[in-house]
């Protein structure tokens, strides 16, 4: 079994624990790669002040003053 495998039944097996619901593989593996998306945003450090304003992944993002 593949490491992506292993993931997408840990993930289904969670989600049946958690919602009372099992979900098909298709719809775990899209699910599961959602979730890691968001968190690859989430969790991307902020930039320096200053720095990456022209990012377009940053747009229509609010400035945090401190």
């Amino acid at each position: 079994m593949k490491a992506d495998e292993e993931f997408i039944e840990k993930f289904r097996k969670a989600y049946l624990e958690e919602f009372g619901e099992e979900i098909s593989r298709e719809e775990a593996y899209d699910n599961f790669f959602s979730l890691v998306d968001v968190l690859r945003i989430i969790l991307r450090p902020l930039p320096k002040q200053g720095e990456n304003h022209d990012n377009p992944q940053l747009t229509g993002a609010t400035e945090v003053v401190h």
